[in-house]
């Protein structure tokens, strides 16, 4: 039987982001807080100021 993939709104990632952003706390304490691989935590970043540079 094979998993389901979850899907995250924008939104909630870039709630996730934002909150890393704030540096209250790192990345791999938040991941586990929300039950999210680090990895996609660090992707999601890394789209999200990508995306915010291009609109500069």
């Amino acid at each position: 039987m094979s998993r389901q993939r979850k899907n995250f709104s924008a939104k909630i990632k870039s709630d996730f982001v934002i909150e890393l952003l704030k540096g209250k706390k790192d990345l791999n304490t938040l991941a586990v807080e929300n039950n999210i691989q680090p990895n996609l935590l660090r992707n999601w970043k890394k789209e999200f100021l990508d995306d915010a540079v291009s609109r500069i």
